[in-house]
């Protein structure tokens, strides 16, 4: 009787394991639940804010992206900020034609 109780008994601490594990999981899940609700009205509140808007500079990295390369570059342009405040960079380092595309662009 002793030797086949030990699978039983393996089988029965492994069971438990998961078991306890997920127990854990569940407080969790619950406290996790528990602050939400209890900071759920605590919103940031603006404490300052810009005089002039900062300089910006979006950087368009490419790498052979001649189908895609002309709209990224327009889409980019269309951002709405200040343009003496923008500065955008298209790093380009293809090995085919995008390098013109994006010389042409905008």
């Amino acid at each position: 009787m002793g030797e086949t109780s030990l699978p039983y008994q393996i089988i029965l601490i492994v069971h438990l394991c998961v078991c306890l594990t997920l127990a854990v999981y569940g407080v969790h899940r619950y406290c996790l639940v528990y602050l939400y609700y209890k900071y759920r009205r605590n919103t940031p509140r603006k404490t300052a804010c810009f005089i002039n808007k900062p300089r910006v500079t979006v950087q368009l990295p490419m790498f052979n992206e001649q189908f895609v390369a002309q709209r990224v570059i327009e889409a980019a342009c269309q951002i709405q900020y200040p343009r003496d405040r923008l500065e955008i960079q298209v790093l380009d380092d293809s090995t085919d034609e995008t390098v013109e595309i994006a010389r042409e662009t905008c």
